[in-house]
């Protein structure tokens, strides 16, 4: 058995080792929106690498679980088989999942219960988060993605600071790479689920390579018709 001194010691190599990837991680991110403001002018188009959502759901759970454990949630993951494949960059959808696990967590009792889920349809991925936290009333639902809006009073001080900002930027990621996201409540109290559509890839196999095939560049409306939250 790994003595005291031990066990402190491995957890300070891999604090580090968690400090080090969101350093490079904040970098990309810093990068990405450097280049995105010198093109803010032009008729701004996503990046169209190809790439599976998978180790980006794992990753954005990296950053939030510590936060999630101090507040005693609970979370639960739900995905399809096989690989979950999209078109865009995935720092930015990393950025996206972790704005809405903070969120729920934000606004999520201690001991509370948070689910992720994704779903595949013909021609989009829908990712759900879900929390039974304290909900939001319809006249919030109305303004929830907008700029330093704040849910409300929250119920716990899990370690999440903030200035409204996280669901603008999440509205704004996702309409760049040509998907939707929307907000559900039934009222306060009741909990929310934010709803996100992105379109969708799929794997063809030629000659014995696999290569990704873009379905479909979507439009808001296109998602909206096909993909019901």
């Amino acid at each position: 058995m790994l003595s005291e001194d031990g066990s402190k010691l491995c957890l300070q190599r891999e604090l580090v080792g968690l400090i080090e990837r969101q350093a490079r991680y904040l970098s990309k991110l810093i990068d990405g929106a450097l280049e995105a403001e010198h093109h803010a002018g032009d008729d701004w188009r996503r990046c169209e690498e190809w790439f599976d959502l998978t180790p980006v759901i794992e990753s954005a759970i990296e950053v939030v679980a510590p936060a999630m454990q101090s507040g005693g949630h609970r979370l639960g993951i739900a995905l399809p088989p096989g690989p979950l494949c999209t078109i865009g960059d995935p720092v930015c959808v990393q950025q996206v999942l972790i704005n809405l696990l903070a969120n729920a967590a934000k606004y999520t009792p201690p001991g509370g219960s948070i689910q992720l889920t994704v779903e595949e349809s013909e021609e989009c991925l829908v990712i759900r988060v879900n929390d039974n936290g304290i909900g939001m009333a319809p006249a919030l639902l109305k303004r929830i993605f907008n700029l330093f809006e704040r849910g409300g009073v929250r119920p716990s001080t899990v370690g999440y600071t903030g200035l409204g900002v996280g669901l603008a930027v999440v509205k704004a990621l996702v309409e760049r790479h040509g998907g939707t996201v929307s907000a559900h409540s039934a009222g306060v109290g009741a909990g929310s689920t934010f709803v996100v559509h992105l379109p969708r890839t799929a794997p063809v196999d030629v000659d014995g390579k696999t290569i990704h095939r873009n379905l479909r560049v979507c439009s808001n409306s296109a998602i909206n018709s096909m993909c019901d939250a």
